[in-house]
């Protein structure tokens, strides 16, 4: 083999590998990094090959024309001139104005990998070749992990030949880096906005709201009092002890004076204040407690609630976003620790800054001296439980993520039951949720650590403080100057205690509340969720449509697609008229109907009904006039009465009696062998004791009860066996003839043989529209689309009956 074929095979096997790491990044983003790595390191060597080989091989006419197409803009704003030398290395070049001419076969030329480069406004393009090794090493080397992290910040396909930064650029990327990160860690663990919105539930109720927080200061205030009451009384106690002992005689009168040296009216009357006080606090305390329950569920009711019409509100572009598991963590999980922030936790901090307040002042009064040497280690302690606040913050929210993470799994398990057991994936899901579950231990060891250190930390301080309080204060007690009596010591040792209690009550309720703010921000990051599908101010609340409908120039993609599914459809449906849909997978039938109850908006064109645009309509009043029938019925939990009138606010007994006979459910429900009940019959969890064709039926009655002006049945059929089929087209077919005159019928469906009767079927392909005209209409065209797809069917049964015996019935 020449030297020639060799180096076009070569070059020829560093393109496919090239499309490889293509594919394989499109499929698996997490290699994201290394793979961009590698597929850099190959369109390198390869300019550079293609360059030293072919360089001299074209004139210059012939190499601007390939240029212009290879790289799809001007050629004279790319410049690049490689050499490789015998040591090994290859330089930069410093002839930077010289042009690079690719020459080969038209075939190589479509061949050839694109470089995508980045433009930038009213900036030109620098080259750069900062390859110092020879292209060959290149190639074999796997990337360091400082070189995939310097990549993590460019775009995907960016690292061209013609894109290389030079080794200063890159540092100054990884300063930028640096910096952005130091930022991050100065930021403060409470974020008083996420708070500030939460707080406007307890102001929702706010006589309630003062009447607990009134509560909770007098209970505060009662308990502040019992250790004074207590100090005075120790106080009366050793004062007549001592003066008895002062007066020191053997005689009858001074015995008198020890058995009675306790002054009884005293005695008595700081006894009973302490028993009032007691019963006081006891109280206030039952009060509390119960009109705190109270508030909480309120406020915790009204969040849940918000939360729930702020998600209904939004486009199912928010449902395909984020996954079911996730929302319903998001409501339950995250708004239980919401609700204590701003109800529990909140209520617990209030009382607790009362009674270090409290006691700080009284402290000052009783001995300022040992009030200060109890306060010296607070600064410290105030350190310590800024730390653990920001800790239990950061904990929260990564254990507020994996629950969701948990419940997504488990609602998949759950849902898919079926599958998993069809195919023996138990083990494999219980190693999958195990292995979450793991991540939820070791965030647990890190709360753990955390928690430990913070509590540990608190009792120091706490049995710190009482050995303050008994060697100063003692110290004091016992001076002759007598700066501190029994009592008063007793009393600087009960509000100590209760000093340290509350601060440190203090400081873990705050992280509760921190904790509990951030797990919020998770739902508050839904909550901003911005529809694209709004309503006009000015729109339309009452409408009566006749049932003509217009696309006018509709042009529809997907959110977060840049497919067209719809490519400028236009067309008429008059009043009253049956028409089908029919197509293959993806070419737009279902996305027509939800365009037409406004589940999404187009990027261009219009939706009229009746020369209206549907968007001068109230959303509740358009889908009001709209009846769906989908490929999959729902049925929610209650009888099949309820799911029938579901959605129904104002129907007669007529009403009713005509949807269920129209739809089929009167026959099959008047069967009291099976349904005793009748409509009163419970249908179950997504109406598990129905079948296939009875569900279905009951979702058509339950649309038709609406009194619809249009009809819409999206593959309605699809689903079911051939008898449940049969019975739920036949209820259709009759409505049909029943009704035409007053309802819109539109049909999607793969079974051709349901929509022969229409009066036009709409063909779709590749989002646009093919062609239409009745069944035979299409059928006459030899070359159509139509009459392709059902000359398929028909091989495919015909197929299927010589293969099985058996043959759809149809």
């Amino acid at each position: 083999m020449s030297k020639k074929a060799f180096d076009k095979i070569r070059i020829e096997l560093l393109i496919q590998s090239v499309d490889q790491l293509n594919r394989i990044l499109n499929i698996n983003k997490k290699y994201k990094s290394y793979i961009e790595n590698r597929i850099y390191t190959l369109t390198n060597f390869l300019y550079i090959k293609m360059q030293n080989k072919l360089l001299d091989k074209v004139q210059e006419e012939n190499a601007a024309n390939k240029m212009n197409k290879l790289f799809k803009g001007n050629q004279n704003d790319y410049y690049v001139s490689m050499k490789e030398e015998d040591s090994h290395q290859i330089e930069m070049n410093k002839i930077q104005r010289k042009k690079v001419f690719l020459s080969g076969s038209e075939d190589e030329e479509e061949r050839l990998p694109t470089p995508i480069i980045k433009q930038e406004e009213n900036k030109q393009i620098q080259v750069y070749q900062n390859t110092e090794k020879r292209s060959s090493d290149i190639l074999d080397e796997v990337p360091t992990q400082e070189n995939i992290d310097g990549l993590n910040g460019i775009s995907q396909f960016e690292l061209s030949p013609l894109n290389i930064q030079t080794g200063k650029k890159k540092s100054k990327t990884k300063k930028n880096k640096t910096k952005k990160k130091k930022v991050k860690h100065q930021a403060l663990p409470f974020n008083w906005n996420t708070y500030k919105f939460l707080l406007h539930y307890p102001l929702q109720h706010l006589k309630l709201t003062i009447l607990v927080n009134v509560l909770i200061v007098l209970s505060a205030v009662a308990q502040m009092l019992l250790p004074w009451i207590l100090g005075r009384l120790i106080d009366a106690i050793t004062k007549n002890v001592e003066q008895a002992h002062n007066q020191g005689t053997n005689d009858e009168t001074n015995k008198d004076i020890q058995n009675n040296v306790i002054d009884e009216e005293l005695h008595s009357t700081l006894s009973k204040q302490f028993l009032y006080v007691l019963a006081a606090y006891t109280i206030l305390s039952l009060i509390r407690a119960f009109a705190n329950q109270i508030w909480q569920e309120q406020i915790y009711n009204d969040m849940r609630e918000d939360v729930l019409k702020s998600f209904l509100s939004f486009d199912l572009t928010f449902f395909h976003t984020y996954r079911n598991g996730e929302i319903i963590s998001r409501m339950t999980n995250d708004l239980q620790s919401a609700k204590s922030a701003v109800s529990g936790n909140i209520i617990l901090l209030i009382r607790n800054c009362c009674l270090t307040i409290f006691n700080i002042i009284i402290l000052f009064a009783l001995s300022w001296k040992v009030t200060l040497a109890i306060l010296a280690p607070m600064p410290i302690y105030t350190v310590l439980a800024t730390l653990h606040t920001k800790l239990a913050k950061k904990f929260e929210k990564l254990g507020q993520e994996y629950q969701a993470k948990l419940t997504t799994l488990a609602d998949e398990i759950v849902s898919g039951v079926v599958t998993v057991k069809s195919f023996c994936t138990e083990q494999f899901e219980i190693k999958k949720f195990h292995k979450q579950l793991d991540l939820n231990i070791k965030l647990a060891q890190k709360r753990g650590v955390n928690n430990g250190c913070y509590q540990a930390s608190t009792a120091l301080f706490t049995q710190l403080g009482s050995l303050i309080v008994l060697w100063y204060g003692g110290k004091l007690a016992m001076n002759n100057s007598a700066e501190l009596s029994a009592g008063d010591l007793t009393t600087i040792i009960l509000y100590s205690l209760q000093l340290s209690s509350s601060s440190s009550d203090i400081s873990e309720s705050f992280a509760k509340i921190v904790s509990a703010t951030g797990a919020f921000e998770g739902v508050l990051d839904m909550l901003k969720w911005e529809s694209l599908v709004k309503e006009a101010p000015d729109a339309i609340e009452h409408i009566t449509p006749t049932g003509e409908i217009q696309f006018k120039k509709v042009v529809f993609s997907y959110p977060n697609s840049q497919v067209q599914v719809l490519k400028g459809i236009s067309l008429k449906i008059t009043k009253g008229e049956y028409v089908a849909f029919v197509g293959p997978s993806g070419s737009g039938k279902s996305t027509i109907m939800h365009l037409l109850e406004r589940f999404y908006d187009p990027q261009s064109g219009s939706i009229y009904f009746d020369d209206m645009n549907i968007k001068q309509f109230k959303l509740k009043a358009l889908r009001k006039a709209i009846g769906l029938v989908s490929q999959d019925p729902v049925l929610f939990e209650g009888t099949i009465e309820t799911n029938i009138i579901y959605g129904t606010e104002n129907y007669t007994k007529d009403d009713f009696e005509w949807a269920t006979k129209a739809a089929g459910v009167w026959q099959f429900v008047s069967d009291k062998f099976k349904f005793p009940h009748g409509f009163d019959t419970f249908v179950g969890e997504h109406g598990y004791t129905l079948s296939g064709g009875q569900k279905q039926r009951i979702v058509i009655a339950r649309a038709l009860l609406k009194r619809p002006k249009i009809l819409i049945f999206d593959e309605a059929t699809s689903a079911l066996d051939a008898e449940s089929e049969f019975q739920v087209q036949s209820a259709i077919d009759e409505l049909i003839q029943k009704g035409s005159k007053n309802i819109t019928v539109l049909v999607i469906a793969h079974r051709l043989s349901t929509i022969v009767n229409c009066n036009r079927i709409i063909v779709l392909q590749n989002g646009v529209v093919a062609e239409q005209g009745t069944h035979q209409e299409l059928l006459n065209n030899p070359d159509g689309i139509y009459r392709q797809l059902v000359e398929r069917q028909i091989s495919g049964r015909i197929d299927s009956k010589d293969n099985d015996g058996d043959s759809e019935a149809q």
